[in-house]
């Protein structure tokens, strides 16, 4: 992968082949993660935010566990499987009713801004992957540490 800058624009070059490129795709292998600005700090707003959010919730609650165990997982992620059971929920259901009431917790802390988890789909897993960029995990280790 090459990435080169000219004329205000910005060029990305991968070195695969067009079925590679399909196959990761479908496969849900291929992440593409942006960051604006500076990739080691979030934005005063931003990081306001995250804190938000973290201290919307009480110790050892079920959506503060999420955020914490998501962080401690850094870059890398972690997958539903093992997400559930650090946070001893036995069903997928009853994960999701965990991101819904993060997702209303975001929308309510932090009005108009892109939620802050990635998910995305692994298909040799047949699972989700959840993730956070690593400013976002050194933000929310700090506020729930």
């Amino acid at each position: 992968m090459e990435i080169s800058q000219a004329d205000g624009r910005i060029t990305l070059t991968l070195s695969l082949s067009l079925d590679e490129f399909a196959r990761a795709l479908a496969d849900g292998e291929l992440r593409v993660v942006l960051a604006a600005g500076d990739a080691g700090a979030l934005s005063e707003r931003a990081e306001a935010g995250v804190r938000a959010v973290c201290g919307a919730y009480g110790p050892e609650s079920l959506g503060a566990n999420a955020l914490w165990e998501i962080a401690q997982a850094g870059a890398a992620g972690i997958g539903a499987t093992q997400l559930r059971a650090l946070l001893g929920v036995a069903a997928p259901k009853q994960l999701a009713g965990v991101f819904s009431g993060l997702a209303k917790v975001m929308a309510r802390e932090m009005p108009g801004a892109a939620p802050f988890i990635t998910r995305a789909w692994q298909s040799r897993e047949a699972e989700f992957h959840y993730s956070m960029a690593a400013p976002v995990c050194a933000v929310v280790l700090d506020a729930l540490g």
